[in-house]
């Protein structure tokens, strides 16, 4: 990671308050932003005007990679929220990182690869205070989207 990555990082961090595994610059109905990938969820944040939203990877349903399209994307959402159309230049990239926390969430909501192993009864309340999640692959690719 270059020097200003770095800056850009501490300050993405600062800003959440919490670790950021992964972040890359998307475009949102045609505003600059950034997606950061966290420990439990995906933020959307800009910094002129201070903009935050957040995404728990529990809520996430599928993927879906426009084939038509090399920056279009499509990150559908359960419960009736409303899905997130982004263009990002390392669309790839960012749908791979995606689905890695996905599925690291994943594991640890169920118990699976969870570092508490040990601690059983510590991971099951860490799983049952999070969003309920069904089971789901991602991404999904497709053509159209836009």
């Amino acid at each position: 990671m270059g020097e200003s990555a770095a800056y850009v990082l501490k300050g993405i961090e600062d800003m959440l308050q919490t670790e950021v595994k992964y972040f890359s610059m998307v475009r949102k109905d045609g505003e600059r932003m950034y997606i950061c990938l966290g420990k439990r969820a995906l933020f959307l944040i800009d910094f002129e005007p201070p903009f935050q939203e957040y995404f728990y990877y529990a809520w996430v349903e599928k993927v879906i990679i426009d084939t038509d399209n090399l920056l279009l994307f499509q990150v559908d959402f359960t419960e009736g929220r409303m899905p997130l159309l982004l263009e990002s230049f390392e669309r790839s990239k960012l749908c791979d990182e995606l689905a890695i926390c996905w599925k690291a969430d994943s594991m640890f909501a169920t118990g699976g690869g969870s570092p508490f192993r040990s601690s059983g009864a510590l991971a099951r309340a860490l799983a049952r205070n999070a969003p309920r999640r069904s089971s789901r692959q991602l991404p999904t690719r497709c053509s159209g989207l836009s």
